[in-house]
């Protein structure tokens, strides 16, 4: 299927405006979002844009491109703009066509899946003589995404995710129009039933920043050119730009640019999935490059930091032999010189990553890359930075000196340290500080594998910031709660030697479990909402992205399967808190590992039906359907409302529910979960470690984009 996509105006042209928005900016990002979803998700479709960018083209350029390409269909996006007090959604088809006509066929299709996704009014099917309609020598199509100037509808064209959703949408449509295939590797999307409705505060608006992705950054013309015939043997556009970097010349091969963010990300995975693993984005905004080459920056790879340099000449030694050339480079760290073993130094991020997997997979765990432009190493020690290695925190004294003694017979030499956070004094047991992260990481690891799985790195430079994260990526205590295993029994933690476990949170807060104390003392500290985990209540809003959801599990269980999308859209249906079900989810799988009763093909999420003793427990056909049955079955315990009915009942234990018996999570222990003394706590706890996990993600970002 061959579709013409065509963004309204551009250019000159900024169409309709209202409220801070232009029209040709708006269609664009829609357009844009639904190219990448029809690519990505589904087979034999091929899409010509009448403008990726902000450019200006007249109509009959348009309809005359379309007509010579051969297009199956012409889609036009467009913003309507009225009298604002007008609202809603319509199309149109060309007014010389009748009701029975394939034309009118297709826009009944899209223009109901449009509708069940872009939260307007309905303001129904129409028919015009628009030039695109009339010119064009394939079926056409032409949508009024809401007035510009009306209130709710331009705060609805703020936010990202609605825009995303309209691209949805009419990919929905499309889809159903012309029987396309989807992809196997890609999980069907949803239509979320959403009512007009007044929105929350705007999220992200369009801007006028452009991202470039780029596949490859020469120095030499004639290899750029040599990418820009390899990527047209398959089927990729490309140009050859210049960049000025120090005072020489780049030059860059660009297949795309893009007006948003999201779709530069999809087509460069597209083209590291292809073997292009130096590709990057641009952000043409002032701003320098999102991973690529810096004016003046080099990413240096070093494979090992050392007090002594005999140390380092022995790496380079063991390095060589392996047809490397390292080379020994000093650094001053709080006053200490440290020789690093340098590999390699790159002018742009990606082939840096690249080397770094490679001497991590050959067994140099101490690898790391220094950004070299004022910048410290990228997770090595920054002057005056000290990485401490804490092996539990609590809130008793003495249980801090149990832990301490239990370290002293194993040859460490702990000492406690308190940490006073929200007016609490914390007793942490550290056994190391180091000035560099990869040593700390070392011990971090070690520690873990003695079975303390409540160890983790407090980094010390003038601000109390406690990382979890070692440099492997992994979640330092991410499987200290082990948890369910699909039989409702979600309470089996592991014990570090003493009966007592502790898990810091990522300000060194600590939720003690199965010590055998007082309920009150095996509650989470930090709740997102009002500081009472207990009464953190099922209903709610979800506050995490599905990106942000896929992205947490993943860091454990990389081959997790991309749930976040339904977890959102049936948890603002249901009025649940969808983040959280997630966490559940995570809880009673294992990390999506389904290490329990519950296998992967029944796509049950929640162990319903799983009642132990190798019961398997309910399957669903679909992954969609298991995640709603979750959420079904969460509603049943959290409310006597009827159950809406825009899905179908697919739960089969929800009439086993007592109904409205359990509003909150914690609610949920020996109900649930049985006896599932610390379920609930067990599933906030993993909800917390989400959403410090996306706080560190997103301040990553802050500070990649001030860079």
């Amino acid at each position: 299927m061959k579709l013409y996509l065509d963004p309204g105006h551009g250019g000159n042209d900024s169409g309709a405006q209202g409220h801070g928005l232009n029209e040709k900016d708006v269609t664009l990002d829609i357009a844009l979002k639904l190219r990448d979803i029809l690519l990505h998700d589904y087979e034999n479709v091929q899409v010509k844009m009448s403008r990726t960018s902000d450019t200006t083209k007249g109509l009959s350029q348009r309809t005359t491109e379309a007509n010579h390409w051969g297009a199956d269909f012409f889609l036009a996006i467009h913003i309507n703009s009225d009298n604002q007090t007008a609202q809603g959604y319509e199309d149109y088809i060309y007014s010389g066509l009748s009701n029975s006509s394939s034309t009118a066929r297709y826009q009944n299709i899209i223009h109901s899946e449009v509708l069940k996704m872009n939260q307007l009014k309905e303001r129904g099917t129409k028919k015009a003589n628009f030039h695109v309609l009339r010119e064009s020598t394939m079926p056409a199509m032409l949508t009024e995404n809401g007035f510009i100037d009306n209130g709710h509808d331009a705060a609805l064209m703020k936010k990202s995710s609605w825009r995303q959703d309209v691209a949805q949408g009419h990919a929905n449509g499309l889809a159903k129009a012309f029987g396309l295939k989807r992809k196997t590797s890609a999980p069907p999307k949803p239509a979320a039933p959403k009512t007009p409705a007044s929105p929350s505060k705007p999220a992200e608006t369009v801007t006028g920043t452009v991202y470039e992705v780029m596949v490859g950054s020469f120095t030499s013309k004639a290899n750029a050119e040599d990418r820009v015939k390899e990527l047209g043997k398959i089927g990729v556009k490309s140009s050859i730009v210049t960049a000025q970097i120090s005072g020489k010349t780049w030059y860059r091969v660009r297949v795309g640019t893009f007006s948003s963010r999201h779709p530069a990300e999809l087509l460069l995975n597209e083209m590291e999935k292809a073997g292009y693993n130096d590709s990057f984005i641009v952000i043409e905004k002032g701003k320098a490059a999102d991973n690529p080459s810096q004016s003046g920056t080099s990413f240096e790879v070093m494979v090992g930091s050392f007090t002594s340099k005999a140390n380092a000449e022995d790496r380079a030694a063991e390095l060589k032999k392996m047809g490397m050339k390292p080379e020994i480079v000093t650094a001053q760290i709080s006053g200490k010189t440290w020789y690093r073993v340098r590999v390699e130094a790159f002018s742009s991020r990606p082939p840096a990553d690249t080397l770094l997997n490679k001497m991590e997979k050959a067994g140099y765990d101490d690898a790391f890359i220094v950004i070299e432009n004022g910048k410290a190493a990228d997770n090595q020690g920054q002057s005056g930075t000290s990485f401490e290695v804490m092996v539990g925190s609590f809130t008793s004294k003495a249980n801090a000196e149990d832990r301490a003694a239990e370290l002293k017979k194993m040859g460490m030499k702990p000492e406690i340290v308190t940490a006073q956070i929200s007016g609490k004094t914390w007793y942490r047991v550290r056994v190391g500080a180091f000035s560099s992260r990869p040593p700390a990481d070392t011990l971090l690891n070690k520690m873990e594998k003695a079975g303390y799985d409540d160890a983790f790195i407090v980094i010390d430079s003038g601000s109390s910031v406690t990382q979890k994260s070692s440099q492997s990526g992994k979640t330092a205590g991410a499987g200290s709660s082990t948890p369910g295993s699909g039989n409702a029994s979600g309470n089996a933690n592991k014990s570090t030697g003493t009966g007592s476990s502790s898990q810091p949170s990522s300000d060194g807060s600590e939720s003690s479990r199965d010590t055998g104390s007082d309920s009150s003392n095996n509650n989470p500290v930090i709740d997102p909402v009002n500081g009472n985990p207990s009464g953190f209540t099922i209903l709610g809003p979800t506050f995490l992205s599905p990106e942000h959801m896929n992205r947490f599990v993943k860091t454990i269980n990389p081959k997790a399967p991309d749930l976040g999308s339904y977890y959102l859209i049936f948890g603002d249906y249901y009025g649940i808190r969808g983040d959280v079900a997630f966490a559940q989810a995570i809880l009673e799988t294992d990390y999506f590992r389904f290490t329990g009763d519950v296998k992967p093909d029944q796509n049950n999420f929640a162990g319903l039906g799983a009642t132990g003793s190798k019961v398997r427990g309910a399957s669903f056909v679909t992954q969609e359907e298991g995640v709603l049955a979750q959420l079904q079955h969460l509603f049943a315990y959290a409310t006597t409302n009827k159950l809406p009915s825009q899905y179908p009942l697919v739960d089969p234990r929800f009439d086993l529910v007592d109904r409205g018996s359990a509003p909150t999570w914690y609610a949920l222990n020996g109900k649930w979960a049985v006896p599932g003394r610390d379920y609930g706590q067990n599933i906030i706890d993993i909800y917390e470690r989400m959403i410090h996990t996306t706080i560190q993600h997103l301040e990553t970002t802050r500070q990649n984009l001030n860079s």
